[in-house]
């Protein structure tokens, strides 16, 4: 059984490694990661049954959280690398960003359960880390045509999931006090927060 670990472990090390690897090198890389990656962890890890509470705190949560902190770190190092193109000046909205994410730590002190908000502030906070490096990785329009068509394929992807899932998991994409309403897979499929957030920076 320690085997197993042992090898479980060794694997999971290496996905990292081609990741982080990948994302440095094409960091258009980095945002298909972070929008993709962690919708299919909630394929393989949200159950049927499982609220929205649950499917939060569970496994598919702290992978999600590491993911983040990967690109966080890969943020980090394009911040730097690509500091002197904008002389080191941000724009007005990262930094209103960096203000709610102040306020979201502040509001740690007095939440009911302050290691669910310690995580989500955590989280936003990676983001923002991983945002800020996607910001000043795009120096150059060809840089931010990659990003869209980065955009492109995960839109087409995901329209393509959703078909797939309609045939092979039906009860998952219907509403269900509705049940002629489409929710597709994920709920949400035209509000994607991951979209949202990474368009920030162009």
């Amino acid at each position: 059984m320690e085997l197993f670990y042992f090898q479980i472990a060794a694997i999971l090390i290496i996905i990292i490694g081609i990741i982080f690897y990948l994302s440095i090198q094409y960091f258009e890389f980095a945002v298909i990661v972070g929008v993709f990656a962690t919708k299919i962890i909630d394929f393989f890890l949200t159950s049927d049954s499982a609220n929205e509470m649950e499917s939060e705190s569970g496994i598919g949560s702290y992978v999600r959280v590491g993911i983040y902190i990967l690109l966080g770190i890969v943020g980090v190092i394009k911040f730097y690398q690509y500091w002197n193109y904008h002389n080191g000046k941000l724009p007005y909205h990262f930094v209103l960003f960096f203000i709610f994410i102040l306020l979201a730590m502040v509001s740690i002190s007095y939440s009911l359960d302050q290691f669910f908000s310690f995580v989500r502030a955590f989280t936003l906070f990676v983001q923002f880390l991983f945002l800020i490096g996607l910001y000043y990785w795009l120096d150059d329009e060809s840089k931010v045509h990659r990003t869209y068509q980065a955009f492109y394929i995960l839109a087409i992807v995901f329209v393509v999931f959703n078909l797939i899932v309609i045939v092979l998991y039906p009860n998952k994409i219907w509403y269900e006090p509705d049940p002629d309403r489409f929710q597709g897979f994920f709920t949400q499929p035209n509000t994607l927060g991951e979209y949202c957030s990474i368009l920030t920076p162009i």
